[in-house]
């Protein structure tokens, strides 16, 4: 910690002599939740909420680990860190200015070290536009995640759309946070896919947004029936559910579903009460965008059932290491559908896949899928 504070104030020059390790690309976190907070560092456990928060307010970013196992197109070693943005979520959309402050702190730190990429996990992403607000304030080159994000969320919605044998013309797919980069792009990446029956909620205040992803949605394939709408209640007429908000806090309650839903958790901090994950058992939610990534080795714990998977935010910055894109920013803004099929068409080649079934809790278990199969079956779902 003292150390990264040092590094922040010396000039660069001074850094790179007294760092032998030099990274290649950096990934920017923040913690979720106080369990985050305890994994990194054991003695918050001992302080009450509210002092934590202060310590949060005042921290500076610090590093949180190393990755290594990488190696670019032509064979090089690479290495990279993963630098944590030291904000609550509620503390970062209570005080945007000082959010967007901490981010750009946190990538001349990473600067600093030698990085020429950045990937935007977490709310660092939305809460800058996309990065876009950032832009003049640092020179290194940024991405979102989003084009990886969208690629393994919708390949999830098609595994379970396989696994718990639905008719892709007949599924109906709910997204909360549709009016989102996250949640737009996955509808029409899946709308090409063949899903025609889309239920798309967002706040009242992007109704506007919903209209015009409605209108392009429909120019994709007229066929699609297509519903907008900021009452969750209509979750209860989907059967798979993607959840992609940027909200703070949990925003898809126990009483909006119906039995035998099935939800791709995207968000991060979760969208999905806790009390859904570890007590109800006619829904399941399955964590959206991880990736397994074999190869990877990095000291840190990111809650994930299986220590081989990454947040497919990483996994992107892993695919723009790799193809050596250190010149250009990736995902910056909106997201073009061409970069989905770059990441597409670049992750075999570096051995990176969509992870099993899973959520914060546990692996998802046979038994469990034959439990929801029953369920839609006696409802008529599939």
């Amino acid at each position: 910690m003292f150390t990264d504070l040092i590094t922040r104030i010396l000039p660069k020059i001074i850094c790179r002599l007294l760092y032998r390790e030099s990274y290649q690309f950096g990934f920017l976190i923040h913690p979720r939740d106080t369990i985050d907070l305890i994994k990194r560092f054991s003695w918050v456990r001992f302080l009450p909420k509210k002092i934590v928060l202060i310590f949060l307010r005042f921290m500076w970013p610090v590093t949180i680990s190393e990755i290594n196992g990488l190696v670019d197109i032509n064979g090089k070693k690479l290495k990279g860190i993963i630098i944590a943005t030291p904000l609550s979520p509620k503390q970062m959309m209570e005080n945007r200015n000082l959010a967007k402050r901490k981010i750009i702190s946190a990538i001349r730190f990473a600067k600093k070290r030698g990085v020429k990429l950045v990937g935007l996990g977490g709310l660092t992403s939305s809460l800058t536009r996309g990065g876009i607000d950032i832009l003049p304030f640092v020179d290194v080159k940024i991405t979102t995640g989003h084009a990886c994000t969208v690629y393994s969320v919708s390949k999830n919605v098609l595994q379970v759309i396989e696994t718990f044998e639905f008719k892709k013309e007949q599924v109906v797919l709910g997204i909360v946070g549709g009016a989102g980069s996250i949640g737009s792009n996955t509808a029409k990446y899946l709308v090409k896919q063949g899903i025609k029956n889309l239920i798309l909620l967002d706040l009242t205040r992007k109704q506007d947004q919903l209209r015009k992803i409605y209108h392009e949605l429909k120019k994709i394939n007229q066929g699609c029936d297509i519903q907008i709408s900021d009452n969750l209640n209509k979750l209860k007429d989907a059967n798979i559910i993607v959840a992609a908000t940027n909200a703070p806090e949990a925003v898809i309650k126990y009483e909006y579903l119906r039995g035998g839903t099935i939800i791709v958790n995207d968000a991060q901090p979760s969208d999905v009460d806790p009390d859904i994950i570890l007590n109800k058992d006619d829904i399941l939610v399955i964590e959206g965008g991880l990736l397994r990534a074999p190869y990877l080795y990095y000291n840190f714990n990111f809650r994930l059932q299986n220590k081989k998977d990454i947040f497919s935010c990483l996994a992107e910055v892993l695919v723009l290491a790799y193809l050596n894109k250190w010149n250009e920013n990736f995902n910056v803004g909106r997201l073009r559908l061409e970069n989905i099929n770059l990441i597409e068409n670049t992750l075999p080649l570096i051995n990176l896949s969509i992870s099993e079934f899973q959520n914060i809790d546990r692996i998802i278990s046979l038994d469990e899928i034959d439990q929801i199969k029953k369920i839609n079956k006696k409802h008529g779902s599939n």
